[in-house]
Protein backbone atom coordinates (compact mmCIF):
# COMPACT_ATOMS: atom_id res chain seq x y z
CA UNK A 1 0.00 0.00 0.00
CA UNK A 2 2.61 2.43 0.83
CA UNK A 3 5.45 2.87 -1.87
CA UNK A 4 8.56 4.87 -2.02
CA UNK A 5 8.71 7.94 -3.64
CA UNK A 6 12.12 10.38 -4.47
CA UNK A 7 11.70 13.45 -1.84
CA UNK A 8 13.57 15.38 -4.50
CA UNK A 9 11.44 14.95 -7.61
CA UNK A 10 8.52 14.86 -5.24
CA UNK A 11 9.38 18.45 -3.88
CA UNK A 12 10.14 19.87 -7.58
CA UNK A 13 6.43 18.05 -8.52
CA UNK A 14 4.60 19.91 -5.72
CA UNK A 15 6.48 22.86 -5.78
CA UNK A 16 5.30 23.25 -9.91
CA UNK A 17 1.84 21.79 -10.24
CA UNK A 18 1.07 23.96 -6.68
CA UNK A 19 2.82 27.18 -8.41
CA UNK A 20 0.62 25.95 -11.85
CA UNK A 21 -2.74 25.59 -9.98
CA UNK A 22 -2.50 28.89 -8.13
CA UNK A 23 -1.61 31.12 -11.41
CA UNK A 24 -4.88 29.24 -13.25
CA UNK A 25 -7.31 29.98 -10.69
CA UNK A 26 -6.44 33.72 -9.99
CA UNK A 27 -6.31 33.70 -13.91
CA UNK A 28 -10.24 31.97 -13.15
CA UNK A 29 -10.99 34.67 -10.98
CA UNK A 30 -9.97 37.81 -13.14
CA UNK A 31 -12.61 35.89 -15.96
CA UNK A 32 -15.14 35.52 -13.80
CA UNK A 33 -15.17 39.25 -12.86
CA UNK A 34 -14.20 40.22 -15.87
CA UNK A 35 -16.90 38.99 -18.02
CA UNK A 36 -19.98 38.01 -15.01
CA UNK A 37 -18.90 40.91 -12.08
CA UNK A 38 -20.09 41.02 -8.90
CA UNK A 39 -24.29 39.88 -8.89
CA UNK A 40 -26.86 38.08 -7.07
CA UNK A 41 -25.85 35.33 -8.44
CA UNK A 42 -22.66 34.59 -8.71
CA UNK A 43 -22.45 35.36 -5.08
CA UNK A 44 -25.31 32.60 -4.34
CA UNK A 45 -22.29 30.44 -6.59
CA UNK A 46 -19.70 31.48 -4.20
CA UNK A 47 -21.71 31.16 -1.41
CA UNK A 48 -23.66 27.83 -2.43
CA UNK A 49 -19.74 26.31 -2.82
CA UNK A 50 -18.64 27.51 0.67
CA UNK A 51 -22.19 25.34 2.20
CA UNK A 52 -21.18 22.73 0.02
CA UNK A 53 -17.68 22.17 1.04
CA UNK A 54 -18.84 22.73 5.10
CA UNK A 55 -20.57 20.21 4.47
CA UNK A 56 -18.34 17.74 2.57
CA UNK A 57 -15.61 18.72 5.21
CA UNK A 58 -17.58 17.12 8.11
CA UNK A 59 -16.95 13.70 6.49
CA UNK A 60 -13.85 14.28 4.48
CA UNK A 61 -12.39 14.97 7.54
CA UNK A 62 -12.33 11.28 8.52
CA UNK A 63 -10.42 10.45 5.33
CA UNK A 64 -6.81 12.50 7.01
CA UNK A 65 -7.94 11.67 10.38
CA UNK A 66 -9.11 8.48 10.37
CA UNK A 67 -9.07 6.63 6.83
CA UNK A 68 -4.90 7.04 6.81
CA UNK A 69 -4.39 5.73 10.36
CA UNK A 70 -6.62 3.08 9.70
CA UNK A 71 -4.93 1.56 6.79
CA UNK A 72 -1.79 1.90 8.62
CA UNK A 73 -2.93 0.25 11.46
CA UNK A 74 -4.21 -2.53 8.87
CA UNK A 75 -0.86 -3.24 7.52
CA UNK A 76 -1.55 -1.86 3.90
CA UNK A 77 -0.25 -4.90 1.43
CA UNK A 78 0.39 -7.29 4.40
CA UNK A 79 -3.26 -7.55 5.00
CA UNK A 80 -5.53 -6.59 1.84
CA UNK A 81 -8.66 -7.82 3.19
CA UNK A 82 -8.70 -6.03 6.58
CA UNK A 83 -7.16 -2.81 3.96
CA UNK A 84 -10.05 -3.09 1.98
CA UNK A 85 -12.69 -3.62 4.11
CA UNK A 86 -11.06 -0.28 6.16
CA UNK A 87 -11.61 1.53 2.63
CA UNK A 88 -14.92 0.51 2.12
CA UNK A 89 -16.36 1.73 5.40
CA UNK A 90 -14.48 4.80 5.29
CA UNK A 91 -16.03 5.46 1.81
CA UNK A 92 -19.36 4.34 3.18
CA UNK A 93 -19.36 6.85 6.04
CA UNK A 94 -19.02 9.59 4.18
CA UNK A 95 -21.09 8.60 0.64
CA UNK A 96 -24.67 7.26 1.90
CA UNK A 97 -25.37 10.76 4.03
CA UNK A 98 -24.03 13.02 1.73
CA UNK A 99 -26.29 10.63 -1.20
CA UNK A 100 -29.30 11.60 1.14
CA UNK A 101 -28.20 15.14 1.27
CA UNK A 102 -27.52 15.40 -2.79
CA UNK A 103 -31.45 13.99 -2.93
CA UNK A 104 -32.84 16.70 -0.43
CA UNK A 105 -30.91 19.51 -2.13
CA UNK A 106 -32.22 18.99 -5.37
CA UNK A 107 -35.80 19.24 -4.41
CA UNK A 108 -35.26 21.24 -1.93
CA UNK A 109 -32.21 23.20 -1.90
CA UNK A 110 -33.55 26.50 -3.40
CA UNK A 111 -35.40 27.14 -0.09
CA UNK A 112 -33.12 26.43 1.96
CA UNK A 113 -30.58 28.82 -0.02
CA UNK A 114 -33.34 31.35 0.30
CA UNK A 115 -33.82 31.39 4.25
CA UNK A 116 -29.97 30.94 4.79
CA UNK A 117 -28.73 33.71 2.43
CA UNK A 118 -31.59 35.97 2.32
CA UNK A 119 -30.33 37.82 -1.15
CA UNK A 120 -32.52 39.83 -2.86
CA UNK A 121 -34.24 39.62 -5.09
CA UNK A 122 -35.74 35.92 -4.50
CA UNK A 123 -34.28 33.13 -6.37
CA UNK A 124 -35.04 32.95 -10.24
CA UNK A 125 -35.10 29.73 -12.22
CA UNK A 126 -31.75 30.22 -13.33
CA UNK A 127 -30.51 30.01 -9.78
CA UNK A 128 -31.90 27.05 -9.15
CA UNK A 129 -30.38 25.59 -12.69
CA UNK A 130 -27.38 26.69 -11.04
CA UNK A 131 -28.33 24.55 -7.47
CA UNK A 132 -28.90 21.92 -9.56
CA UNK A 133 -25.58 21.93 -11.68
CA UNK A 134 -23.87 22.25 -8.27
CA UNK A 135 -25.25 19.49 -6.17
CA UNK A 136 -23.52 17.12 -7.41
CA UNK A 137 -20.31 18.31 -6.11
CA UNK A 138 -21.79 16.91 -2.49
CA UNK A 139 -20.36 13.75 -3.79
CA UNK A 140 -18.28 14.47 -5.70
CA UNK A 141 -15.44 16.39 -3.66
CA UNK A 142 -15.92 14.10 -1.07
CA UNK A 143 -15.07 10.63 -3.83
CA UNK A 144 -12.34 12.72 -5.05
CA UNK A 145 -10.56 13.59 -1.55
CA UNK A 146 -10.86 9.56 -0.53
CA UNK A 147 -9.21 8.71 -3.82
CA UNK A 148 -6.76 11.59 -3.17
CA UNK A 149 -5.90 10.05 0.29
CA UNK A 150 -5.54 6.17 -1.35
CA UNK A 151 -2.83 8.00 -4.01
CA UNK A 152 -1.54 9.23 -1.19
CA UNK A 153 -1.30 5.98 0.51
CA UNK A 154 0.27 4.76 -2.18
CA UNK A 155 3.11 6.99 -2.19
CA UNK A 156 2.05 9.76 -4.94
CA UNK A 157 1.99 13.32 -2.62
CA UNK A 158 1.40 15.55 -5.42
CA UNK A 159 -1.69 14.45 -7.55
CA UNK A 160 -3.31 17.22 -5.53
CA UNK A 161 -2.16 19.73 -6.49
CA UNK A 162 -3.72 18.83 -10.22
CA UNK A 163 -7.04 19.28 -8.81
CA UNK A 164 -6.38 22.97 -8.83
CA UNK A 165 -4.98 23.05 -11.92
CA UNK A 166 -7.73 20.92 -13.98
CA UNK A 167 -10.36 23.47 -11.45
CA UNK A 168 -8.85 26.17 -12.90
CA UNK A 169 -8.07 25.44 -16.41
CA UNK A 170 -12.63 24.10 -16.41
CA UNK A 171 -13.58 27.56 -15.07
CA UNK A 172 -11.33 29.22 -17.57
CA UNK A 173 -12.52 26.92 -20.70
CA UNK A 174 -16.46 27.25 -19.38
CA UNK A 175 -16.48 31.11 -18.39
CA UNK A 176 -14.85 32.02 -21.83
CA UNK A 177 -16.53 30.47 -23.70
CA UNK A 178 -20.05 29.84 -22.11
CA UNK A 179 -20.74 32.88 -20.48
CA UNK A 180 -22.89 34.41 -23.14
CA UNK A 181 -25.34 31.60 -23.21
CA UNK A 182 -25.21 30.31 -19.53
CA UNK A 183 -24.35 33.57 -17.63
CA UNK A 184 -23.46 32.97 -14.31
CA UNK A 185 -24.08 29.16 -14.51
CA UNK A 186 -20.89 28.83 -16.36
CA UNK A 187 -19.29 28.51 -13.26
CA UNK A 188 -20.54 25.76 -11.53
CA UNK A 189 -20.40 23.82 -14.62
CA UNK A 190 -16.75 24.32 -14.29
CA UNK A 191 -16.61 23.13 -11.41
CA UNK A 192 -18.78 20.44 -12.00
CA UNK A 193 -16.25 19.47 -15.23
CA UNK A 194 -13.43 19.67 -13.11
CA UNK A 195 -14.32 17.43 -10.54
CA UNK A 196 -15.65 14.77 -12.91
CA UNK A 197 -12.63 14.85 -14.32
CA UNK A 198 -10.39 14.52 -11.99
CA UNK A 199 -13.04 11.73 -10.48
CA UNK A 200 -12.39 9.60 -14.02
CA UNK A 201 -8.92 10.53 -13.92
CA UNK A 202 -8.35 8.73 -10.44
CA UNK A 203 -11.27 5.98 -10.87
CA UNK A 204 -9.03 5.39 -13.94
CA UNK A 205 -5.87 4.89 -11.90
CA UNK A 206 -7.29 2.76 -9.03
CA UNK A 207 -9.66 0.71 -10.39
CA UNK A 208 -7.87 -2.25 -9.28
CA UNK A 209 -9.00 -1.15 -5.97
CA UNK A 210 -12.63 -0.22 -7.03
CA UNK A 211 -12.81 -4.20 -8.12
CA UNK A 212 -11.75 -5.58 -4.32
CA UNK A 213 -14.28 -2.91 -2.59
CA UNK A 214 -16.60 -4.76 -4.53
CA UNK A 215 -15.93 -8.46 -3.42
CA UNK A 216 -15.33 -6.95 0.24
CA UNK A 217 -17.85 -7.58 3.05
CA UNK A 218 -17.03 -5.33 6.80
CA UNK A 219 -16.96 -7.45 9.44
CA UNK A 220 -18.69 -5.58 12.88
CA UNK A 221 -15.31 -5.19 14.72
CA UNK A 222 -13.90 -3.04 11.97
CA UNK A 223 -17.26 -1.03 11.67
CA UNK A 224 -16.85 -0.40 15.69
CA UNK A 225 -13.32 0.17 15.41
CA UNK A 226 -13.88 2.68 12.49
CA UNK A 227 -16.90 4.50 13.95
CA UNK A 228 -14.81 4.91 17.63
CA UNK A 229 -12.43 7.39 15.88
CA UNK A 230 -14.83 8.79 13.69
CA UNK A 231 -17.15 10.36 15.80
CA UNK A 232 -14.42 11.88 17.69
CA UNK A 233 -13.25 13.07 14.96
CA UNK A 234 -16.71 14.77 13.47
CA UNK A 235 -17.31 16.32 16.80
CA UNK A 236 -13.68 18.02 16.77
CA UNK A 237 -14.91 19.32 12.94
CA UNK A 238 -18.15 20.33 14.07
CA UNK A 239 -16.41 22.26 16.88
CA UNK A 240 -13.75 23.79 14.87
CA UNK A 241 -16.30 25.15 12.36
CA UNK A 242 -18.48 26.63 15.24
CA UNK A 243 -15.98 28.69 16.59
CA UNK A 244 -14.85 30.08 13.29
CA UNK A 245 -18.56 31.42 13.24
CA UNK A 246 -18.78 32.31 16.60
CA UNK A 247 -17.14 35.35 16.99
CA UNK A 248 -18.89 37.36 13.42
CA UNK A 249 -22.44 35.86 15.43
CA UNK A 250 -21.90 37.55 19.03
CA UNK A 251 -20.71 40.73 17.21
CA UNK A 252 -23.62 40.80 14.89
CA UNK A 253 -25.77 40.83 18.64
CA UNK A 254 -23.56 43.77 19.86
CA UNK A 255 -25.45 47.52 20.35
CA UNK A 256 -23.97 50.10 18.58
CA UNK A 257 -21.89 53.07 20.26
CA UNK A 258 -22.42 56.62 19.46
CA UNK A 259 -20.14 58.31 16.40
CA UNK A 260 -18.26 60.20 19.68
CA UNK A 261 -17.13 56.98 21.67
CA UNK A 262 -16.58 55.39 17.61
CA UNK A 263 -13.94 58.63 17.05
CA UNK A 264 -12.14 58.06 20.44
CA UNK A 265 -12.02 54.37 19.46
CA UNK A 266 -10.32 54.91 16.06
CA UNK A 267 -8.14 57.79 17.32
CA UNK A 268 -6.77 54.99 20.26
CA UNK A 269 -6.16 52.60 17.82
CA UNK A 270 -4.18 54.60 15.43
CA UNK A 271 -2.57 55.50 18.45
CA UNK A 272 -1.83 52.25 19.98
CA UNK A 273 -0.86 51.21 16.23
CA UNK A 274 1.78 54.03 15.65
Amino acid sequence: MISEQSPFRGSILAVSTGILGKILGFSATLLIASYLGATNETDIVFFLYNIIFILVSFFSCFNNNVLVPKLIESGGQKNIKRCSQTLLIGLLTGLIPLLLALIFSWYFAAEVISVLSQFNPPLTGNIEFIIQLMSPLLVLLFLNDFLVNIMQARGNFTFINSVSITQGLSLIICVGLGHRILNSASIPLGFLVSHLIVFCILSFILKDWFKRLSFVIPSLAEIKSFLGLALPVLTLQISQIFILFLPDYLASGMTSGDRKSTRLNSSHLVISYA
